[in-house]
């Protein structure tokens, strides 16, 4: 906006982030103890995902959208879709929570927009 409009007066308000919100509304602990936490997007290569999912901790997978089946098999080949939690459209009029991941696996990609998971990767 700077850039287009320099003479627009720009203020940053600090807010809620989304997994933070996205937490919250699922009542998933992040961060427990010393637990490392790991913010890590899933919507490219999932190497990334898989090496935050070694490193232990809560891992917080942002940036799913069509990569949503994927990062659910995923999960679910780490024995991790119980200690996961999904969040879609988080404090929006069509926000859904998922406790239960496996029911996402009917869905298609689509399901994955807007959307983050949640997981405790143990290992702390």
């Amino acid at each position: 906006m700077r850039k287009r409009l320099p003479d627009l007066k720009v203020v940053t308000i600090p807010g809620i982030t989304a997994f933070g919100a996205a937490a919250a509304l699922a009542e998933f602990p992040v961060g427990e103890g010393r637990e490392p936490v790991t913010i890590c997007p899933a919507a490219d290569d999932l190497t990334a995902v898989r090496r935050a999912l070694a490193q232990g901790g809560t891992v917080v997978l942002m940036k799913i959208g069509k990569r949503l089946p994927e990062v659910l098999d995923l999960l679910d080949a780490e024995g991790l879709l119980d200690k996961s939690a999904f969040v879609s459209r988080a404090t929006m009029e069509d926000e859904r929570i998922e406790t239960d991941l496996r029911r996402l696996k009917a869905e298609g990609p689509e399901a994955g927009y807007l959307s983050i998971i949640l997981v405790h990767a143990g290992k702390s």
